[in-house]
């Protein structure tokens, strides 16, 4: 379980192409509340503010939103130079984006 501005969640490998992935990997933060019993609710999880918070904390992302590959959970403890990048950025865009964010 990982905290992003008191909203708790998890960090998953974001859903890409399997070369793409290899090259350079993308994480996501998935809300608690967007997870279900038979996975990830897309929905709500499109509708909400981060698909594009997600995108913008990583530095190789493509596109504009981001899913999570739900059956991908990232190694936290890992040492990863393209995560931990990812982990100092998704705390500070999340306080920029919530502060301008207004629900559908």
């Amino acid at each position: 379980m990982h905290v992003i501005n008191g909203i708790q969640g998890r960090i998953h490998y974001a859903a890409a192409h399997p070369d793409f992935a290899r090259m350079r990997p993308c994480f996501c933060f998935v809300a608690d509340e967007y997870v279900t019993a038979t996975g990830l609710d897309r929905a709500a999880y499109l509708a909400s503010r981060w698909p594009g918070i997600n995108c913008s904390s990583n530095e190789n992302s493509i596109g504009s939103h981001l899913l999570p590959d739900m059956d991908r959970p990232a190694d936290i403890g890992s040492e990863s130079h393209d995560l931990s990048n990812f982990l100092l950025r998704l705390g500070e865009v999340a306080a920029v984006k919530a502060s301008t964010w207004q629900p559908p």
